[in-house]
């Protein structure tokens, strides 16, 4: 393995290469948010993307936590780049990878051409420095939805500002007990409750507030910690929605509401940075099990600002 990467401003001004395809990932709006920067980068830098994977001379892969067994998308393209482009170089934007993950790129050990991959945070740049290849080069910088500042504030919200806004996340990467509540209930209950889902309009979703939300333990805490803070906040209302979901809000909908918070406690990595690019007092609780996902985002690109603050709980 070389020594670590410049940033990638540098990186990609040094690059030869003239024709790019970019994969980017079709998740969530947090998910979005990345790629919105990402392609304010490739503006600003000029880099030329084609449609046509077939007549590109570099392989970019969007960054983000696709990359981690918990979700697979970004292993599966990687899996069909390296095995139908193996001689074509492939770039990795920052990404996260899991503590247990090291075995993806043990699937390049035949690659010919150079594979960039870059962390977001120095726990994935230290997993990634472990590994010994030729060819095989390790950077670390900023998530890729940090280089949209602008173009986030440029948005005009129509959301009523000043409320408490508190997203909660329930799948993989948190595994809390309220996260399992589904997984007891039957095949065709969950189908059923999704259709229903489908059916209802987001702005109802969003309105709609699970049972005893205000007793979880996430709530309490937010609440707690914010009230300590700014104790004028318990005038607030409160919106308590998982809005990084395409079926509770659309991407604009998801930014107006970060937007038109005035106070934000999260477990979604992007809320959080959207609402540090947006200068608003934002506090984050890291996931159990990917922990060191939001924490070393935390510690590498959002420690420095004094509205930003963790919860330990």
């Amino acid at each position: 393995m070389e020594e670590k990467l410049t940033d990638l401003s540098k990186f990609f001004a040094n690059l030869e290469y003239k024709k790019f395809y970019y994969h980017r990932y079709s998740g969530n709006n947090g998910d979005t948010l990345i790629d919105i920067g990402t392609q304010v980068f490739f503006r600003k830098h000029k880099i030329n993307i084609i449609n046509d994977i077939n007549e590109c001379d570099c392989i970019i892969l969007c960054g983000g936590g696709g990359i981690v067994k918990e979700w697979q998308v970004g292993i599966e393209f990687l899996s069909f780049a390296n095995s139908n482009y193996p001689n074509i170089p492939i770039i990795v934007l920052p990404s996260t990878l899991g503590k247990g993950d090291l075995d993806l790129v043990s699937n390049f050990e035949k690659r010919e051409a150079n594979f960039y991959i870059w962390a977001r945070e120095k726990y994935t740049f230290d997993i990634l420095r472990s590994y010994s290849k030729e060819n095989f080069y390790v950077g670390i910088d900023h998530d890729m939805a940090m280089h949209a500042k602008d173009v986030y504030n440029s948005v005009v919200t129509k959301q009523k500002e000043g409320f408490i806004l508190i997203v909660e996340r329930f799948d993989a990467e948190f595994n809390v007990p309220e996260a399992n509540i589904l997984k007891k209930k039957s095949f065709l209950y969950t189908r059923v409750l999704r259709l229903i889902q489908k059916l209802i309009p987001r702005r109802l979703l969003r309105n709609f507030k699970t049972p005893g939300w205000k007793n979880r333990v996430f709530v309490k805490a937010s609440l707690q910690e914010i009230y300590n803070d700014y104790p004028k906040a318990k005038k607030l209302n409160i919106i308590y929605c998982d809005i990084s979901l395409s079926k509770k809000a659309t991407y604009r909908e998801f930014i107006n509401i970060v937007k038109g918070a005035a106070f934000i406690s999260t477990t979604r990595l992007h809320v959080a940075i959207l609402g540090y690019l947006l200068n608003k007092p934002v506090y984050i609780k890291y996931g159990e099990n990917l922990e060191h996902k939001i924490k070393g985002v935390y510690e590498f690109s959002l420690k420095g600002n004094p509205l930003v603050k963790t919860l330990d709980f």
